[in-house]
């Protein structure tokens, strides 16, 4: 009788130590997945990106002097989306340039109140891209949350300050 039970109790914990093994995998997995959706999504903006990019030089439509800088991984991966939408001091070249509204639809505000389509920006794990006109800033660290350091593709430094 007593080696019934304890063949019993070892089958239950035998058990329940396959299911947590199981949960975890699934768990793992579900993660997995997300982040490679994630991983894609950001992928296929920077082919767009690539893309548009290869349009304007076909058209002549760029600067002679691009600088894209090398994005620092994972600098931007604490930080939320909803995080970035809202009023921001922008300082180009150590001279504050003024305040700028960063919208949730993407778009943001210039200096003179003026929205346009063109002026958008994106968030990946490694930086924050705004595109305006025909110039980009990337954003490529995190100084402390929301003060953002960059550089423009006419290699001018940037940077963004929360305004609470």
């Amino acid at each position: 009788m007593q080696s019934s039970g304890r063949t019993s109790l070892v089958l239950w914990a035998l058990i329940i130590s396959l299911l947590v093994i199981n949960s975890v995998t699934i768990a793992i997995i579900i993660r997995q997945r997300a982040e490679n959706t994630a991983l894609q999504s950001e992928i296929a903006a920077l082919r767009a990106q690539r893309e548009e990019l290869l349009e304007h030089a076909a058209k002549g439509n760029i600067p002679s002097v691009r600088v894209i800088p090398e994005s620092n991984p994972g600098a931007f991966a604490g930080v939320k989306e909803s995080d970035i939408p809202g009023r921001y001091r922008w300082f180009e070249s150590e001279k504050n340039r003024g305040i700028i509204t960063l919208n949730a639809d993407h778009t943001f505000t210039s200096l003179n109140g003026q929205k346009s389509d063109t002026y958008r920006w994106a968030l990946s794990r490694d930086q924050l891209v705004m595109e305006y006109n025909r110039m980009t800033c990337y954003y490529t660290n995190v100084e402390a949350p929301g003060i953002y350091l960059g550089v423009r593709t006419d290699r001018k430094s940037q940077r963004l300050e929360r305004v609470e």
